[in-house]
């Protein structure tokens, strides 16, 4: 049980998108030490996770970013557009830690 293959990085590269991609917390989603597993593998699978989650959340940002921008060049000044978009980057900031 050395290090992690390309394949199983992937996996927990994956599992760290998903979680940032549906909200979930940082701290409840990150990958557990199994029993009898080597620090050198666990470590390899918990920033293979972080990684992966840390490119989602900020795909995440730049697309509330996007969308916020979008919506000042359109000219709509909506101010239940704004507090929305304040809420899910606030929401995703404390999903972050």
């Amino acid at each position: 049980m050395g290090t992690l293959t390309a394949e199983q990085k992937l996996c927990e590269y994956n599992r760290g998108q998903k979680a940032a991609r549906n909200g979930r917390s940082r701290y409840w989603s990150q990958p557990s030490a199994y029993p009898f597993e080597s620090d050198e593998r666990y470590q390899g699978r918990a920033e293979a996770f972080g990684r992966g989650y840390d490119d989602q959340f900020q795909h995440n940002l730049a697309e509330i970013n996007r969308n916020l921008q979008f919506a000042r060049t359109k000219g709509i000044d909506n101010p239940g557009l704004y507090r929305e978009v304040l809420r899910c980057a606030k929401g995703l900031w404390l999903h972050r830690a």
